[in-house]
Parts: C-alpha cells; sequence; structure tokens
C-alpha cells in the first residue's frame, strides 16, 4: 500500500458502533456529477466506488487533503486510485459539499450523521454550510441530550446552545431515556451540564418569589392596618408552591395567564384588579421573564464556553 493509501486508511476515534439501515445503502453507482473526465484525483471508497475529482478543490477545503496530495516539484499525478476507509454515500455527501453544486446532502439518521461526522472531523474540513447542514439536523432531534451530545461532541457551538437551553426548560432530569450518543461524552461534561441545569433553576426560582409582588390590601393585619408582620395572601401562597415544584423555565409557569389563574381562584378583588392592562401585576410578570431569559442566557453560555454560572 502506498504512503498515501496508508494514511487515509489510518485508524480512526472510536465511538459507539453504528448499524447500517436500508436509508443509508450504498448506491447502485457513483453520481456522474462526481465523476469529473478532467479530474486528477481518483478517491476509491470502501465499498469500491471510485469517484474522479480535483486536486485543487480537495486542497482549499482541507489541510488533510493538502498533505496528502502534494507532489514533488515537476512530478505529475499518478492516477492510481486512493483507498479511503469511508463508504461510497460519505464521500459522495462530503464531495457534493465541497463543489458548488445545486443538490445539498441531506442527513436523514443517526447512522449516516456519525460517519459524517468522523470524516469532517478526520479530513479538517471548515465548512459552514457542513457546519450548517449538521446543525440543522442536530436541532431537529426530539431528546435534547441526543442533540447536546453529539454538537458538544462535534464543536458545534450553536447546535450546543440550542441544545443546552431545551434541557434546562425540560422539566425532568431525562434519565429515562439516555440515548446512544450519550457514550462518546466523558462523564465530567454530564455533570457540569446537570449541575448548570440545576443552579439556574434555583437561581430562578429565587428571582421569581422575591419579585412576586403581593397584595398590600390583602396582607393587612386585620383591624390594624398595619404591615408589620403581615401575613401573605392564599393566592401569593399557593403560586409560590407551584414555583417551587415546577420548572420556573417552562413559559406557561410565569405566563400572565397562569397567575392570573391563582389570583382569580384565591385572590380577592383587589387582587384582580392588578391584573388589568397596565396593571401593576402583568408589568411584574413582564419583568419576571425578562430576568428569567438572562438567567437562561447566562447558563447557557457557561455550559457552552466553560465560564462560572453564578
Amino acid at each position: 500500500m502506498s504512503k498515501t493509501s496508508n494514511l487515509v486508511a489510518q485508524s480512526e476515534e472510536t465511538l459507539p458502533p453504528t448499524t447500517a439501515s436500508p436509508s443509508s445503502s450504498a448506491p447502485p453507482s457513483v453520481p456522474t456529477h462526481l465523476i469529473f473526465p478532467d479530474g486528477d484525483v481518483v478517491m476509491k471508497s470502501s465499498d469500491g466506488k471510485e469517484f474522479r475529482v480535483h486536486s485543487v478543490i480537495l486542497r482549499e477545503a482541507s489541510t488533510v487533503f493538502r498533505d496528502m496530495l502534494k507532489l514533488p516539484e515537476g512530478a505529475s499525478r499518478d492516477q492510481t486510485p486512493i483507498s479511503m476507509v469511508e463508504k461510497s454515500e460519505v464521500l459522495d455527501d462530503l464531495m457534493r459539499w465541497l463543489y458548488p453544486l445545486p443538490t445539498a446532502p441531506t442527513i436523514t439518521t443517526i447512522t449516516h450523521a456519525l460517519d459524517l461526522f468522523r470524516a469532517v472531523e478526520k479530513f479538517q474540513i471548515e465548512s459552514h454550510a457542513i457546519d450548517g447542514a449538521f446543525t440543522a439536523y442536530i436541532n431537529k432531534q426530539s431528546n435534547p441530550l441526543r442533540s447536546w451530545a453529539l454538537a458538544a461532541r462535534f464543536g458545534l457551538v450553536e447546535a450546543r446552545k440550542s441544545a443546552v437551553r431545551r434541557i434546562i426548560m425540560t422539566n425532568g432530569d431525562l434519565l429515562d431515556d439516555c440515548p446512544t450518543e450519550m457514550d462518546i461524552i466523558d462523564a465530567k461534561s454530564y455533570m457540569k451540564l446537570l449541575r448548570v441545569k440545576r443552579d439556574a433553576i434555583i437561581w430562578a426560582r429565587s428571582i421569581i418569589i422575591t419579585n412576586l409582588l403581593d397584595c398590600d390590601t390583602c396582607t393587612r393585619i386585620p383591624h390594624t392596618g398595619t404591615y408589620q408582620h403581615a401575613r401573605e395572601s392564599t393566592w401569593h401562597s399557593k403560586y409560590r408552591e407551584r414555583i417551587s415544584a415546577g420548572n420556573p423555565f417552562e413559559t406557561s409557569l410565569t405566563s400572565d395567564l397562569m397567575a392570573e389563574m391563582y389570583v382569580s381562584a384565591h385572590g380577592q378583588g383587589c387582587c384582580r384588579d392588578r391584573f388589568k392592562p397596565g396593571g401593576s401585576y402583568t408589568r411584574m410578570m413582564h419583568d419576571i421573564r425578562v430576568n428569567l431569559q438572562e438567567v437562561l442566557k447566562q447558563a447557557v453560555h457557561s455550559e457552552c464556553h466553560g465560564t462560572k454560572f453564578i
């Protein structure tokens, strides 16, 4: 085997084993748009398909390809196929990303996504189009832990931010459905994620309870009209208990409607008046939501960039 072939066939980092699915089976032949008559490099996939492409495209896209395809001064390129460890569908997608072709690749399965992730990382390809395709695929995953694991492992910051935001806003610990992609994440990173979520929820609850105004009429001590040692109104107490038992980042929990429901069910007429348009309770809930968004923003930034959080 030639020196170039040895370089391409070097062992890759161990990731969870993947199983081929019908949707990711190899095409019967290489698409004609990836066999260029004037191509000066022939790449042979692990399943025997040959791609005739241009070395100038490969060299511009990847420093690894640049080193592989470097020729001594005055030497001509050998047309012997370069044996690759990647399957034909992976090479097909990589070439369609690198060439200005009208048909962009579509990632449809976890198996295919992992194979592409490996290849892009191995060849050190940097492309906004590739990052965008991976980010879109990751963001579509229903399980935010799967999204976070893939984004964290392959350094996709925007996809990771989106996943962390979803995880923090999810009412639960997500321990009942652990995706296989978590196998590529170290325990320390996962513990940090859980710690950030815990601290964000504690901080958010504190903000809500601190800024949750009570009705000054209802809290007067009977017969004295004073506020000293004032009692807590029923609606305020019950809503505070609901906040303490749930995830404060749930959108419905701090909505005007939710707070107004507690005031309507357990408050007095004076309390309900405060929820009229422009009333003090309406402004209060708006300010609480703004503060919670800032907490969420700081928590996401901390998890993704390793900065200190509260």
